[in-house]
């Protein structure tokens, strides 16, 4: 905790620096009216306002046309799943069944508030093996408020999944009918190790407040409590603190520099001590109007491990690239920081990679493609471990292929092909953990997105 107060003296101290250099703050009782940018993203205030690197929101470019409206849509497919159970490569058993889900997106957009409400559920069913049969939903919500000088952010998540949401391709092949809020992987429980098919509750709630000092400059703070808890045993249940707060500055209309510093504590069911972490990232983010949008942060993260090892300097550290062409969208993002360990370990050095591309081939026909690949490493010393092949990180990685063809303005048919892999690391708290994963999937269906209802 002396670092911690270390860390908050310094960005206090910096606080009249950033104020001192501002030439084009707004007056006491100055108001500027909202702007929107040629992106679709609501700006509030100037057009050099920064980009939030410091929030609890991952940025991202925004489509204008999809503000204001209630819009309904059902996917159904077929899938075969070479293990869909999840289990190691000495257990496999194949199984085809078919997938329906639904989803709800209403979103709402006024003068100084923005709501974002969406809700996704549905069922899997095998007709060979019904104890693979599953449910799925996924209820998120999120509340801008913009006051003055003020924006405060209300957001919450509730994700009840048998599977793992990194790599889970079953949903998020083709149109993202389920979506999330945007809300950052800091404040979400970490999912990047695969495991058995386990039906689990993710739930996380955020607030934040974001003050614009000047027209080139804001302060947040965020503070996030989530969990993730199994409905069945198998792995260990989580439980997450988060506190963030930082400065960015506006260098001018497309660039921003940010300092930032985040507190994290994560408490597992059945280890006595916590997992602590604090970290200090110097972030930088690039916005080109409409087509291009670029963050990357770096900086140490101070931690404990749970078996009194004493303290830990780890390099931690985010990026994220995604560019918009009139064809096409790339997505990059890339994420290293201690974790609670996914309920498989007792606390991990996490690293995740996930890029994702789409391409429109022909008036009709369109492609995706979709990789990640993730890194956990157990927080204990390898040397206390009597096998030294036990010690082996755990590598998972996952790869998606579809191809889709427009049959209306509201249907479309799709195919595609994906796999995951994981190898036999460890230790792993339970057996829960897929050791040696190998699976594929091939698939395929509709989706019928319906016609929007656009609110006034």
């Amino acid at each position: 905790m002396i670092e911690c107060g270390r860390i908050c003296v310094l960005l206090l101290s910096f606080l009249p620096l950033v104020v001192c250099a501002q030439n084009d703050n707004l007056g006491p009782g100055e108001v500027v009216a909202p702007q929107a940018s040629d992106d679709g993203q609501q700006v509030h205030g100037s057009p050099t306002e920064p980009l939030p690197l410091s929030g609890a929101q991952e940025i991202t470019l925004r489509d204008p046309q999809d503000q204001n409206l209630l819009s309904p849509g059902v996917r159904v497919m077929q899938v075969f799943d070479s293990n869909p159970a999840g289990v190691n490569p000495n257990s496999e058993s194949p199984a085809d069944g078919a997938m329906v889900y639904g989803s709800l997106v209403f979103q709402l957009e006024r003068k100084r508030s923005e709501t974002k409400l969406r809700f996704g559920g549905g069922g899997t069913f095998y007709p060979s093996q019904s104890n693979l049969n599953s449910n799925y939903q996924n209820l998120s919500f999120a509340q801008m408020i913009t006051l003055r000088r003020w924006s405060f952010l209300f957001a919450s998540e509730l994700f009840h999944s048998p599977k793992t949401n990194f790599g889970d391709l079953d949903h998020y092949t083709g149109p993202a009918l389920i979506d999330e809020t945007g809300m950052s992987q800091v404040v979400l429980p970490n999912q990047s190790v695969f495991t058995q098919q386990l039906s689990r509750l993710s739930f996380s709630n955020v607030g934040e407040a974001r003050y614009r000092l000047g027209s080139r400059t804001s302060l947040t703070a965020s503070a996030g409590y989530s969990q993730l808890r199994f409905l069945v045993g198998g792995l260990s249940d989580v439980t997450q603190f988060t506190f963030l707060t930082g400065i960015n500055h506006a260098l001018n209309a497309r660039d921003t520099v940010t300092l930032a510093y985040g507190h994290n504590i994560f408490d597992l069911h059945g280890i006595r001590d916590s997992i602590k972490s604090d970290f200090v990232e110097a972030a930088y983010g690039h916005r080109l109007t409409g087509k291009l949008l670029f963050d990357v942060s770096v900086g140490p993260e101070l931690f404990n491990d749970p078996f009194d090892s004493g303290r830990h300097v780890f390099i931690g550290g985010h990026s994220s690239l995604h560019y918009r062409v009139d064809r096409g969208d790339l997505m990059l993002t890339f994420w290293r920081s201690i974790t609670s360990g996914s309920g498989v370990l007792i606390g991990a050095q996490t690293n995740t990679v996930e890029l994702r591309g789409t391409r429109e081939l022909s008036r009709k026909w369109a492609g995706s493609a979709v990789l990640g690949y993730a890194h956990n490493a157990n927080l204990q010393n390898n040397a206390n471990l009597q096998n030294a092949s036990e010690g082996k990180p755990l590598l998972g990685g996952y790869a998606g292929l579809t191809l889709q063809r427009t049959l209306s303005p509201y249907a479309l048919l799709f195919f595609g092909f994906n796999l995951q892999r994981q190898n036999r690391g460890g230790p792993c708290l339970t057996a829960g953990c897929s050791a040696g994963l190998t699976r594929d999937q091939i698939i395929g269906g509709l989706d019928f997105s319906f016609r929007p209802i656009h609110l006034r």
